[in-house]
């Protein structure tokens, strides 16, 4: 426990120089004032530091709120927008059929692969 407050020390002490600098507390002799001045450093800090253990449910909720825009809205949108034209669907219409030949294919190749295995086995 007390490698961690040293710890913290060591990290947030160039945070206080900086803070203390910009709010015009760096030549202050008070160390009582100084460490009020401190406050807004280590409050978000150890906010921060209460929250961690519980990141998980945070991320779980941010992740639900942006996965429906970066997987289905912006790649849609992103689509639409690149084969606005014709000549372009045309190239895409050459692409889709090449992949879907490509999968078909693959996937019947896999299923020949699992039948032999099964067969050796």
């Amino acid at each position: 426990m007390c490698l961690q407050f040293i710890t913290f020390g060591f990290a947030c002490t160039p945070l206080y120089f900086v803070w203390e600098k910009a709010i015009g507390m760096h030549e202050c002799k008070s160390l009582c004032k100084r460490a009020a001045a401190r406050l807004p450093v280590v409050i978000p800090i150890w906010f921060l530091a209460i929250i961690f253990p519980f990141f998980g449910p945070i991320n779980s909720s941010v992740g639900s709120l942006l996965v429906s825009f970066t997987v289905y809205i912006i790649p849609a949108l992103a689509h639409m927008f690149t084969f606005k034209s014709s000549a372009a669907r045309e190239v895409l219409y050459l692409l889709h059929t090449y992949c879907y030949c490509f999968a078909l294919l693959s996937s019947h190749l896999l299923e020949l692969n699992l039948n032999m295995e099964k067969l050796a086995n």
